[in-house]
């Protein structure tokens, strides 16, 4: 495996120590990492399944709008920040791989080095009424 920049390694190890349900995404859209009060929230645990690829994890949650309607994959807020390198954010209904159903907000922006490298993209997610 590819080491990782060290950016990377900076922003899982600071996302492994907060409360915040933070799930981080490579350059390429694979999940990289999801700490504890994350997988709490998304229904899995991440040292059981490991860093994924895009196409295994990115239809595993259904997002759901706040006009009932599900959220396209390019309008959710860690792609549309993995995609188009913007700040997003969004409230929403997502369920879990455990099918629980959860009220969030989720805010995303992209992750750029220094020295101008994509890096990828952090998505931060709380429930409004805790």
């Amino acid at each position: 495996m590819a080491q990782k920049p060290v950016e990377l390694i900076l922003a899982r190890q600071l996302a492994s120590h907060l409360t915040m349900p933070i799930i981080l995404l490579g350059a390429e859209g694979d999940l990289l990492f999801v700490n504890e009060p994350a997988e709490e929230m998304l229904g899995f645990r991440f040292d059981e399944v490991g860093e994924l690829p895009f196409s295994e994890w990115s239809d595993s949650f259904v997002v759901i709008g706040t006009d009932g309607e599900r959220v396209s994959r390019e309008d959710r807020p860690l792609l549309k920040a993995l995609t188009e390198q913007v700040p997003s954010h969004a409230d929403v209904v997502m369920r879990a791989m455990t099918g629980e159903h959860r009220s969030v907000s989720i805010t995303a922006v992209p992750l750029v080095s220094q020295s101008g490298g994509y890096l990828g993209a952090i998505g931060l997610i709380w429930e409004p009424d805790q």
